[in-house]
């Protein structure tokens, strides 16, 4: 009767054991997930962070440019006429004239 009653307890407390292990490895589990989940975000946010940082880089650098440009006289900077510089079309025009002349 003691040997029953001690079986009985036993395989209650297994019952208890693998459910605590089943718990257990289910916790694991949605915690590996949240922290993949976790490491991706993380990953995307630096490569944002990232870009930003570049484009706040490049804006400064081309604004940089723009305002060492406009203190320039007038003389030393660079025209543009349809993307050429006016005194790149000066030496076409003037090939182009001398051509025409010798014909």
């Amino acid at each position: 009767m003691v040997d029953f009653v001690a079986e009985s307890h036993r395989n209650e407390l297994d019952k208890q054991f693998k459910a605590i292990q089943q718990q257990r490895l289910a916790q694991t589990k949605a915690l590996e997930k949240l922290s993949i989940s976790t490491n991706f975000s993380v990953a995307t946010l630096k490569i944002v962070a990232h870009k930003k940082s570049t484009a706040k880089k490049i804006a400064r650098q081309s604004a940089e440019t723009v305002s060492e440009r406009l203190n320039q006289p007038l003389t030393e900077m660079p025209i543009y006429i349809k993307g050429k510089t006016v005194s790149k079309m000066k030496v076409a025009y003037s090939d182009e004239n001398q051509r025409l002349l010798k014909l």
